[in-house]
């Protein structure tokens, strides 16, 4: 029993269930525009999301210095820089199988992902990262997710506005799917982090999550006039978001 306990926590804090929805979104992506599935792109992306959000766990500590929030190693579970090692390497391996436009698609998520770990932008006087910039946390996390998992796999038809829809749609889904463990986390959370919930409280909060809902059903409308064979899979999305979305209360396990 303890044994798979140990293999459950070690699930959950590699993140390895993120890294998982990552490469799923990558494979809806494909399979919604062109009835392929992306396994290349699926597991590159698996790879890159396991070592950047184990990256970023490992530099979870803060220090301030000179007016500067600088991101200190962490105590860790020794599996955390194992896993990114061997992420690194699954990495690595599949980055031959794209060519450079593939790869420069992914720097502005690369930027997104550097600034949430070290501090880029000035705020009230110091150097912060973008999890400590006001609100934008939610976003640069949506930005970064909806780049990978829709530009990164379709960057051959960004000439299509049906890839820029789905675009718009993963950030909003994304964001919706944000603020619930901002809310979870509301009274854990530092005031400094100035999150969606804390600035604007649960209810607003919620209430903007629901108008991303609606403008993301409503992009499927649009999208009706090219394909309509994902728009149940989306309504279904969209349903379970809502009830992630309503559901949820601070301090809930």
């Amino acid at each position: 029993m303890k044994s798979l306990q140990r293999l459950c926590i070690f699930y959950l804090e590699s993140n390895i269930h993120v890294s998982i929805a990552a490469g799923v979104f990558i494979v809806i992506s494909c399979y919604n525009y062109n009835n392929s599935f992306g396994v290349t792109y699926a597991l590159f992306t698996f790879f890159s999301t396991l070592f950047s959000y184990n990256f970023i766990r490992l530099f979870e500590g803060k220090v301030t210095y000179n007016k500067v929030s600088l991101p200190v190693l962490k105590n860790q579970s020794w599996y955390v820089p194992l896993v990114m090692l061997l992420s690194l390497i699954g990495m690595v391996y599949f980055i031959p199988f794209f060519d450079i436009n593939e790869l420069r698609i992914l720097i502005p998520a690369f930027l997104l992902t550097f600034g949430y770990v070290f501090p880029v932008l000035r705020w009230k006087g110091q150097w912060v990262t973008f999890r400590d910039y006001p609100n934008l946390k939610v976003i640069s996390v949506a930005l970064t997710w909806a780049i990978v998992g829709v530009l990164f796999p379709l960057y051959r038809y960004l000439d299509d506005p049906v890839v820029w829809i789905q675009f718009i749609q993963r950030f909003f889904l994304i964001f919706v799917l944000v603020i619930p463990f901002d809310i979870r986390d509301l009274q854990s959370d530092a005031q400094k982090l100035n999150t969606l919930p804390q600035w604007i409280g649960v209810g607003k909060s919620i209430k903007i999550g629901l108008l991303m809902l609606l403008l993301y059903v409503a992009l499927d409308l649009v999208l009706l006039r090219y394909s309509s064979h994902f728009f149940i899979s989306d309504v279904f999305v969209t349903l379970l978001s809502f009830l992630f979305l309503v559901n949820t209360k601070p301090n809930q396990s």
